[in-house]
């Protein structure tokens, strides 16, 4: 089964179980390979570049100054490096990923590593493909005056266990719209206007040990006022059932590297505020 960078490279995702520390070195080797192919793609601009200025050139000497003996193989030349860059771009675009995805994935690793076992194994699911691809279109409609088309592109999951023998899963979804609209202006000339919003949803659960927290799921509202999220963040659920904490939170800016780790930092630490209140409930109640 290909490794962590193979199967990125082949499909830009990533499905399969690897520890924290065989998880941060797959993703120094994917970041190396990811400047690699941001350098190509600029050498293969420069490089079209470059050929449009041969080609134009050799038109100029084999017209203008009349000399197509000299200006033909000039621009015939320019052509060629034109194709030439044309295909160091096209390759290297396929191993160039948007940085703030691994990025924040190496940092929230960073965070989870230092509750887990060096050797215990994570569940990973990474989706490196743009938001807006085709497949990850859910509809098309109308806001306004604004032609919608909304995304929804679920690009990080994660499973696995902390020292404590509690069980975590982390899931980010982006959501993203495409929105375009024509409007005539005052000198009636019609213009077409396109924008972008942005927003995030954020899952995280915890599945603590029964006999470490034996009523952490009854807690219902009480659970509410444990839960700390960042101004911009909206909490949408909160979750007690079956000895599960789940918590559901949403933002509708668009989200950063440190944004989106600020967040999920805040709700697994809110999600063991919540345990730790069911544990002095136990004790007050013993």
């Amino acid at each position: 089964m290909p490794g962590f960078v193979e199967q990125l490279s082949q499909s830009r995702r990533f499905q399969g179980q690897l520890t924290t520390q065989q998880l941060t070195s797959s993703l120094a080797e994917l970041e190396d390979l990811d400047k690699t192919s941001e350098k190509k793609k600029t050498k293969g601009c420069l490089a079209s570049f470059g050929g449009m200025a041969l080609l134009v050139m050799g038109f100029v000497v084999a017209v203008g100054a009349e000399m197509p003996v000299v200006g033909g193989p000039c621009a015939i030349a320019g052509i060629g490096v034109i194709i030439w860059g044309i295909i160091i771009r096209s390759a290297a675009g396929r191993t160039d990923f948007e940085d703030r995805r691994y990025q924040l994935l190496g940092q929230l690793t960073r965070l989870l590593s230092a509750d887990m076992d060096p050797d215990a194994p994570i569940d990973v699911q990474l989706d490196l493909d743009k938001v807006n691809t085709g497949n990850k279109l859910v509809r098309k409609g109308k806001a306004g005056p604004w032609k919608v088309k909304f995304y929804e592109d679920t690009w990080l999951s994660l499973r696995g266990q902390l020292l404590d023998g509690t069980r975590f899963t982390v899931s980010l979804t982006e959501k993203h719209q495409d929105r375009s609209r024509t409007k005539r202006s005052a000198s009636g000339k019609m213009k077409h206007k396109t924008k972008t919003k942005s927003g995030v949803l954020a899952v995280v659960s915890l599945k603590p040990k029964e006999k470490r927290y034996p009523t952490a799921g009854q807690l219902g509202a009480q659970a509410r006022g444990a839960v700390q999220l960042p101004p911009t963040v909206e909490l949408k659920d909160l979750s007690t059932r079956d000895n599960v904490l789940t918590l559901k939170a949403a933002s509708k800016v668009s989200w950063t590297v440190e944004s989106g780790v600020q967040l999920l930092s805040q709700m697994l630490l809110s999600l063991y505020q919540v345990l730790n209140l069911s544990r002095q409930i136990d004790k007050a109640q013993s």
